[in-house]
């Protein structure tokens, strides 16, 4: 049996392995991506010490998703979750516009100076930027790159939006007479939004790095040969490197996607007055305090009340538990559902850092270092890393390149 520990821990280190070592042989500004590190690394360590227990005292035993276990039982985690996914999302799109934003700076004839004149300007820019990007990119290139960065953003906000949907636990299932729960159609819109954004992302963020590396052959074909981009081996490695951590990273997510969605699919999860671990008295733990129509159905359902009170409890362990959560691996399945989500996460946000390290050195700082503002006229014979030969610069670089030794 999978130990629910080494299954959070050694894809944890693998994860941070290779966004670190990414960010490294891209040249990337490092300490900028030691913010996933962190937050999913506190999020490990909680998760680690409280939802992995291997006893009935662990929300493993009657929640099986993170969500569940926020909106459920420790209300603090949708918080924590809310502020970890929004930033990296902020920190992403960010940096996505100003990809974007730098190409428009560097390839218009004129920058957007009011308000009336930004439309003309933006036409402009893209006009320039395909005239200047044919020598070397396929024809529809560089449109391509823009939809599959519009695809980003749309997905990378669906993830955010849906995942902290509150996932809370209900009793509808014992009720027949319950009718149309709003709990169960909120858990369907979580899940759909989870699974669907994160699988959209991943594919576009795929395509994008493709495109990002794709150049225009004599013969009219394309290819990731990299001849015109990268002059020398050293920055075809990096540009390489960069994308199949991008690509390992995703099918890690999406491998992740499959265990948490199919193999560890219909899970046992306690209905909300079930919930055991939250009750702090004896008569709310027996099940009287609740009305007797439910404690009816329950018994109905369950056969008896699930619910027993450990007078000999120690006072850092809950004295309400349902003795029989590992009945059936329930626990078990329960806490690797959970890990599976948490990595799904991380690798998909390992994904998307990874593309964005390779559309900023491809796009953004190798054309800086060949001078963009002028193809025609080189002048040296590079910077060292690759990145071909500089050229006459006007003045207009927009951002200052912060490898300048590269």
């Amino acid at each position: 049996m999978v130990s629910s520990q080494a299954l959070l821990w050694v894809p944890y280190f693998i994860a941070v392995l290779m966004l670190e070592s990414c960010s490294y042989v891209v040249h990337a500004q490092q300490s900028e991506y030691l913010l996933v590190p962190i937050l999913m690394g506190c999020l490990a360590a909680i998760m680690s010490m409280y939802l992995l227990r291997e006893d009935c005292t662990s929300p493993g035993g009657y929640a099986a998703s993170i969500s569940r276990v926020s909106g459920s039982i420790f209300f603090e985690g949708y918080v924590f979750m809310f502020v970890s996914l929004v930033t990296v999302a902020v920190y992403i799109l960010g940096r996505i516009n100003f990809i974007q934003d730098h190409k428009i700076r560097q390839l218009a004839d004129t920058r957007p100076r009011k308000v009336g004149r930004l439309l003309r300007s933006g036409t402009m820019a893209v006009k320039a930027i395909k005239g200047r990007l044919m020598d070397r990119c396929c024809v529809s290139d560089d449109v391509a790159r823009k939809r599959c960065d519009t695809v980003l953003r749309y997905a990378i906000i669906l993830v955010c939006i849906t995942a902290v949907v509150p996932d809370r636990a209900d009793n509808c299932d014992l009720d027949p007479n319950a009718g149309s729960c709003n709990n169960r159609n909120m858990r369907t819109m979580h899940f759909i939004g989870i699974g669907g954004g994160v699988s959209i992302t991943l594919f576009a963020a795929l395509a994008r790095a493709v495109l990002t590396t794709m150049e225009f052959n004599a013969d009219g074909s394309c290819s990731l040969t990299m001849k015109e981009l990268y002059t020398t081996d050293k920055g075809k490695w990096r540009a390489r490197y960069a994308l199949g951590m991008a690509l390992l990273s995703a099918l890690a997510a999406l491998g992740f996607l499959v265990a948490f969605i199919i193999v560890l699919a219909d899970p046992e999860e306690a209905a909300d007055m079930h919930l055991c671990i939250l009750y702090d008295s004896r008569a709310a733990c027996r099940g009287e305090l609740v009305p007797e129509r439910w404690y009816n159905l329950t018994v109905a359902e369950l056969g008896a009340w699930p619910c027993e009170w450990d007078d000999a409890a120690l006072v850092t362990e809950s004295p309400c538990v349902n003795p029989k959560c590992e009945d059936g691996d329930v626990l078990h399945d329960n806490q690797l559902r959970i890990v599976c989500e948490f990595h799904l996460l991380l690798f998909w946000i390992v994904t998307l850092l990874c593309t964005v390290m390779l559309m900023e050195d491809a796009e953004v700082w190798t054309p800086i270092a060949q001078g963009a503002n002028n193809w025609d006229k080189p002048r040296g014979d590079g910077d060292g890393a690759g990145r071909g030969p500089r050229h006459e610069n006007s003045g207009k670089v927009a951002p200052e390149n912060p490898h300048p030794d590269d």
